[in-house]
């Protein structure tokens, strides 16, 4: 049994930049492989920053799928839903398949190694998110939920076609539509998923639901509170447990990357001239 996190990326670079980095937390920290989907063909991510993104994921060894082009939506929407469409790739029905967002790096393997297929189908590691303004609590939002690919094919009814795009197109044509408003495209994802897992027979008592304290959760470094600036050095905490950190976007700038990239340095300082290439 192989455990793959999913993460997915468009062309915009405030994202491309984070796919090998991020895939190679998940192995370096976690101990997973990763499947990274990219939207479009692999000749429109032949354009040399984008080749570079390609060549430092195959020197990951993460496992590169293109996506295609999902008609009527924009390529963003299309990153966004592949994660739970991944099942639909040819892959052994055992696997376990863990969605993640590719701006959020892994920084705990123990806590991403609490999901036990023989125990659990399902593991929601954030199943508070949001709080009271979660569209129908409990809810489960993309980062992080886990299965095997038996089980999200059951949930999410997809047939084991060695490409997603096909039944992607058709579950957005008959759940959103090109014409559906901006807020409800952005949230597609997690709200198309949740009406699958909520409908589920196994729901909810097959699922391990994580919760976790605070908004955003207290054991993540978040863009949102970024340690501050103290004299010589950005003030990160590395005595407390964190477990994973939503970054702060764009990092590859000057501004932004030296506050990003101390989690580098302390994380996987075996990798630091890899990721400074």
């Amino acid at each position: 049994m192989t455990t793959y996190a999913v993460i997915a990326s468009n062309h915009s670079h405030s994202y491309q930049f984070f796919a090998p980095i991020t895939a190679l937390f998940w192995k370096e920290v976690v101990g997973f492989k990763t499947i990274c989907f990219l939207t479009g063909t692999k000749e429109e991510w032949d354009e040399k920053a984008a080749s570079l993104v390609r060549r430092k994921l195959d020197e990951a060894g993460a496992l590169i799928h293109h996506i295609g082009k999902l008609e009527g939506y924009q390529d963003a929407q299309a990153a966004q839903s592949s994660r739970q469409h991944a099942a639909a790739l040819d892959l052994p029905v055992d696997d376990v398949l863990l969605t993640g967002d590719i701006d959020m790096w892994s920084l705990d393997r123990d806590w991403f190694h609490q999901h036990d297929p023989a125990k659990w189908d399902f593991t929601s590691w954030y199943a508070n998110a949001y709080g009271p303004l979660a569209p129908t609590p409990p809810f489960h939002p993309t980062p992080y939920v886990a299965a095997t690919v038996a089980k999200w094919r059951e949930v999410m009814q997809l047939e084991c076609r060695g490409e997603i795009l096909t039944q992607m197109q058709a579950n957005f044509d008959r759940t959103l539509t090109p014409d559906a408003s901006t807020w409800t495209s952005w949230w597609h994802d997690e709200l198309y998923f949740n009406s699958k897992l909520k409908a589920w027979s196994g729901y909810p008592h097959r699922v391990q639901m994580i919760c976790r304290e605070g908004q955003p959760p207290h054991d993540r470094i978040d863009r949102c509170a970024w340690p501050a600036w103290r004299g010589h050095e950005y003030a990160f905490d590395w005595s407390h447990k964190w477990v994973d950190t939503h970054l702060i976007r764009p990092a590859a700038t000057p501004e932004n990357w030296p506050r990003v990239r101390p989690l580098v340095e302390h994380y996987i300082p075996n990798h630091l001239a890899w990721v400074d290439e």
